[in-house]
Protein backbone atom coordinates (compact mmCIF):
# COMPACT_ATOMS: atom_id res chain seq x y z
CA UNK A 1 0.00 0.00 0.00
CA UNK A 2 1.02 3.61 -0.45
CA UNK A 3 1.61 3.96 3.28
CA UNK A 4 4.35 1.35 3.02
CA UNK A 5 6.57 3.76 1.14
CA UNK A 6 7.60 5.61 4.28
CA UNK A 7 7.74 9.27 5.22
CA UNK A 8 9.51 10.32 2.02
CA UNK A 9 6.94 8.92 -0.38
CA UNK A 10 5.30 11.12 -2.98
CA UNK A 11 6.72 14.40 -4.20
CA UNK A 12 8.73 14.88 -1.02
CA UNK A 13 10.52 11.61 -1.71
CA UNK A 14 11.45 12.72 -5.21
CA UNK A 15 12.75 16.05 -3.98
CA UNK A 16 14.65 14.33 -1.19
CA UNK A 17 16.39 12.16 -3.77
CA UNK A 18 14.84 8.91 -2.60
CA UNK A 19 13.56 7.93 -6.04
CA UNK A 20 15.73 7.89 -9.16
CA UNK A 21 14.94 10.35 -11.90
CA UNK A 22 13.21 8.92 -14.97
CA UNK A 23 15.88 10.41 -17.25
CA UNK A 24 18.60 8.71 -15.24
CA UNK A 25 16.76 5.42 -15.79
CA UNK A 26 17.10 5.90 -19.56
CA UNK A 27 13.51 6.97 -20.22
CA UNK A 28 13.28 9.20 -23.29
CA UNK A 29 11.21 12.29 -22.65
CA UNK A 30 9.48 14.45 -25.24
CA UNK A 31 10.99 17.86 -26.04
CA UNK A 32 8.45 19.45 -23.67
CA UNK A 33 9.69 17.19 -20.86
CA UNK A 34 6.64 14.94 -20.86
CA UNK A 35 6.94 11.18 -20.85
CA UNK A 36 5.39 9.62 -23.98
CA UNK A 37 4.36 6.56 -21.95
CA UNK A 38 1.79 8.79 -20.26
CA UNK A 39 0.08 9.64 -23.56
CA UNK A 40 -2.08 6.52 -23.20
CA UNK A 41 -5.03 6.40 -20.82
CA UNK A 42 -4.47 2.74 -19.89
CA UNK A 43 -0.87 3.30 -18.83
CA UNK A 44 -1.74 6.47 -16.91
CA UNK A 45 -4.62 4.61 -15.28
CA UNK A 46 -2.33 1.77 -14.22
CA UNK A 47 0.21 4.18 -12.72
CA UNK A 48 -2.48 6.21 -10.95
CA UNK A 49 -3.87 2.99 -9.45
CA UNK A 50 -0.42 1.75 -8.42
CA UNK A 51 0.51 5.13 -6.92
CA UNK A 52 -2.38 4.61 -4.49
CA UNK A 53 -2.07 0.85 -3.98
CA UNK A 54 1.66 0.15 -4.47
CA UNK A 55 0.83 -3.23 -6.03
CA UNK A 56 -2.13 -5.13 -7.37
CA UNK A 57 -3.42 -8.15 -9.20
CA UNK A 58 -3.12 -8.30 -13.00
CA UNK A 59 -6.48 -10.03 -13.57
CA UNK A 60 -8.36 -7.63 -11.29
CA UNK A 61 -6.87 -4.66 -13.15
CA UNK A 62 -7.75 -6.10 -16.57
CA UNK A 63 -11.34 -6.60 -15.41
CA UNK A 64 -11.55 -3.11 -13.87
CA UNK A 65 -10.24 -1.51 -17.07
CA UNK A 66 -12.43 -3.66 -19.30
CA UNK A 67 -9.40 -4.95 -21.20
CA UNK A 68 -8.47 -8.33 -22.55
CA UNK A 69 -5.45 -9.80 -20.78
CA UNK A 70 -3.28 -9.51 -23.91
CA UNK A 71 -4.10 -5.80 -24.29
CA UNK A 72 -3.22 -5.04 -20.67
CA UNK A 73 -0.11 -7.20 -20.96
CA UNK A 74 1.12 -5.09 -23.87
CA UNK A 75 0.77 -1.87 -21.86
CA UNK A 76 2.40 -3.40 -18.81
CA UNK A 77 5.32 -4.62 -20.90
CA UNK A 78 6.01 -1.04 -21.98
CA UNK A 79 5.89 0.18 -18.38
CA UNK A 80 8.10 -2.71 -17.27
CA UNK A 81 10.64 -1.97 -20.05
CA UNK A 82 10.85 1.62 -18.77
CA UNK A 83 11.48 0.33 -15.24
CA UNK A 84 8.23 1.82 -13.94
CA UNK A 85 6.71 -1.46 -12.79
CA UNK A 86 7.74 -5.01 -11.96
CA UNK A 87 5.64 -8.05 -12.80
CA UNK A 88 5.93 -10.69 -10.11
CA UNK A 89 4.66 -14.05 -11.24
CA UNK A 90 3.70 -16.79 -8.85
CA UNK A 91 0.85 -19.02 -7.77
CA UNK A 92 -2.05 -18.71 -5.37
CA UNK A 93 -2.76 -22.33 -4.64
CA UNK A 94 -2.71 -23.90 -8.08
CA UNK A 95 -3.75 -20.77 -9.96
CA UNK A 96 -1.13 -18.62 -11.64
CA UNK A 97 -1.08 -15.07 -10.34
CA UNK A 98 0.73 -11.98 -11.57
CA UNK A 99 1.22 -9.03 -9.25
CA UNK A 100 1.95 -5.61 -10.71
CA UNK A 101 4.30 -3.59 -8.48
CA UNK A 102 5.22 0.10 -8.80
CA UNK A 103 8.98 0.70 -8.70
CA UNK A 104 10.69 3.77 -7.22
CA UNK A 105 11.47 4.87 -10.81
CA UNK A 106 7.79 4.55 -11.69
CA UNK A 107 6.78 6.52 -8.63
CA UNK A 108 9.22 9.29 -9.55
CA UNK A 109 8.01 9.38 -13.16
CA UNK A 110 4.38 9.51 -12.06
CA UNK A 111 5.02 12.37 -9.62
CA UNK A 112 6.98 14.27 -12.28
CA UNK A 113 4.06 13.77 -14.68
CA UNK A 114 1.59 15.13 -12.13
CA UNK A 115 3.89 18.08 -11.41
CA UNK A 116 4.00 18.93 -15.13
CA UNK A 117 0.19 18.88 -15.25
CA UNK A 118 0.16 21.45 -12.46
Amino acid sequence: HAADHGPESGAAGVRAGRYPDARAAGVSLSPDGSDPLFSNRVRTGVLAWLSEMGAGDFTERATALGLANNALSSHLHRLESAGYIELKRGFMGRKPRTRVVLTPTGQAAWIAHLDRLG
